[in-house]
């Protein structure tokens, strides 16, 4: 054989053992490292402890693999905790991996602090990519949409989070914030909580919102299945005891629901609903002084609850107070007048999201007719969207004025053209 071919030979058998060696190396390597697939099925099926597990074999085996830093910061975020999540990002960065899948990480945790300037536009960018991580990505732009009141881009976000994470509660819960918005179909709101308690039995949040919606549905017996199950969870919770209560009385169990109202009453004398449920009882019984004390309670407890104040009106005739009695109807008709202006409210912003004047008008409105919680509430929202909202400013410096806040007055005050 010449001697050119018998080289040529040889370097064709050295090529070839060396791609064996790399094929070999190859599938060693993926078969001691966790592949990037498993780490996201491992979080979409909330298996953080085997996820962990993953992150540390890397991290044996390279202490400085930058992807196993980036893997551990989404580890930490899908356990909500940002502080550990934010150390391995940089961590990751430090070690050279690149800042552009880290940026949507931090963007997600922004959104969770309510940052929703800054998250929005790097969110929206790697929501249209289909990047990862998907689940987070799309429960930090529903958040940003829920709170600009973009209830139709919301509501996509809610779909590609249930989608991404099919054993997480909150997307359905979410949800029923857009279908109470809109009107929905009760039978709808019910179904989302039910899929949320499917996915999270111990979430009593959703037990006790679905107790309630089924006793407004006329579906008492349902209704008593998850009281009794939310009780049976956290027997002295008091939601729970007043549920039954109501459902006895609706049943005509009126000593189990004097009994039930007393209950709840012994462990929380200011529960308002309580106070006017054995009322109604006490009125039945001829009780009326007793039912007057127990509806004058509750009208110094909740001043803007017009039904409260109907029903204080209506055992002040029985009383023969009518004096007092006109005063508590006349101020039932104003707060009714009050509760059908908010609506008007809200059902304006969710027509008219992207006005924020609007909401500024919504805000000064329910903290001038003492509903002060909400409209701070709708102030947080601008301030969020505009942190140095003109009009919002100069309302916010006299409305902290007023409170001898002068700290926040003088901030917003230095947020104004001199």
């Amino acid at each position: 054989m010449p001697t050119g071919s018998l080289k040529f030979s040889q370097r064709r058998i050295l090529i070839l053992v060396g791609m064996i060696c790399l094929i070999g190396l190859t599938v060693l390597w993926w078969g001691s490292t966790p592949r990037f697939s498993d780490f996201e099925k491992l979080i979409s099926e909330r298996q953080y402890d085997q996820a962990e597990e993953l992150v540390n074999s890397i991290l044996k085996s390279n202490p400085n693999d930058s992807t196993a830093y980036y893997l551990l910061s989404r580890l930490e975020l899908a356990q909500d905790r940002p502080d550990p999540s934010m150390n391995a990002m940089r961590k990751a960065l430090e070690l050279g991996y690149p800042e552009e899948p880290l940026q949507v990480l931090r963007a997600v945790i922004m959104s969770r602090a309510g940052q929703l300037l800054g998250a929005e536009p790097i969110l929206t960018q790697a929501f249209i990519r289909s990047e990862s991580p998907k689940a987070e990505i799309a429960e930090g732009l529903s958040r940003i949409f829920l709170g600009k009141m973009q209830l139709a881009e919301a509501s996509k976000t809610i779909d590609a989070w249930m989608k991404a994470a099919p054993l997480d509660d909150r997307p359905y819960l979410w949800r029923n914030e857009i279908d109470e918005r809109i009107g929905a179909d009760i039978e709808v709101i019910i179904l989302n909580y039910r899929n949320a308690l499917k996915r999270n039995p111990e979430n009593l949040k959703a037990r006790i919102a679905l107790a309630d919606l089924l006793m407004k549905a006329n579906r008492t017996d349902d209704a008593k299945i998850e009281f009794t199950e939310y009780r049976v969870k956290d027997p002295g919770n008091v939601a729970a005891i007043l549920g039954l209560g109501q459902i006895a009385l609706t049943q005509g169990d009126t000593e189990s629901a004097e009994s039930l109202f007393k209950t709840v009453l012994e462990k929380d004398g200011n529960q308002i609903t309580a106070l006017g449920e054995l009322a109604q009882i006490e009125i039945q019984k001829g009780e009326i002084e007793q039912a007057c004390n127990h509806l004058k309670k509750a009208t110094e407890l909740s001043p803007f609850d017009s039904e409260v104040f109907y029903k204080y009106a209506q055992a002040l005739k029985l009383a023969g107070n009518t004096a007092l009695a006109k005063q508590a109807s006349e101020q039932s008709g104003k707060l009714k007048e009050d509760q059908d202006k908010i609506q008007e409210l809200r059902k304006a912003i969710v027509q008219r999201p992207e006005d924020l004047d609007l909401r500024v008008e919504a805000a000064q409105w329910l903290i001038d007719h003492g509903h002060e919680k909400e409209g701070l509430e709708w102030v947080d929202l601008v301030l969020k969207q505009k942190p140095g909202h003109q009009a919002l400013c100069r309302f916010l410096v006299e409305f902290y004025k007023k409170k001898q806040n002068f700290g926040l007055s003088n901030y917003y005050q230095s947020l104004l053209p001199k």
